[in-house]
């Protein structure tokens, strides 16, 4: 029997379409594949955030001990804050993986009206951190992290 006589039958045809498995596992992956790699994208995004804020955190601990060389070589809060900014804050930026000394918007320093007491505030802004822009993207608000540390002296 020649090709051209046999006659193309359609329910033939999508019977053994139907019953043919031959790269149903490669369908499979696809689709399982995006949704894989977002969630282990949204979970190096989440420890990086932790990671940074951690380190937020740590130069504010840090600064409020390095504060006990200056708190009285400066009388204000504003000269211990110009000090620490100065002299510690570049040092201590450097040695955190996670910070960038360009990103700290603000370091607030407070001392006790008695003198027993020493708080540094860093405020650090996360908007041009890689991650952010996916952040935003998933309705995350902020764009700054603020953490203080106090040191009773």
């Amino acid at each position: 029997m020649s090709r051209q006589n046999k006659k193309f039958n359609v329910k033939q045809a999508f019977r053994k379409f139907n019953k043919c498995e031959h790269g149903g596992v490669t369908v499979e992956f696809v689709v399982v594949l995006p949704s894989f790699l977002l969630f282990i994208l949204g979970m190096i995004v989440t420890s990086m955030l932790i990671a940074t804020i951690s380190d937020v955190q740590q130069l504010a601990s840090d600064m409020t001990r390095q504060s006990l060389n200056y708190v009285y070589d400066a009388p204000t809060e504003e000269q211990l804050c110009a000090k620490l900014q100065q002299n510690v804050q570049p040092m201590l930026a450097n040695q955190l993986v996670f910070l960038s000394g360009e990103n700290i918007s603000a370091i607030n320093c407070e001392l006790a009206s008695d003198g027993r007491s020493s708080t540094v505030s860093v405020t650090y802004d996360l908007k041009n951190m890689v991650f952010m822009n996916f952040l935003s993207d998933m309705g995350w608000p902020k764009t700054t992290v603020t953490r203080q540390a106090v040191l009773m002296l």
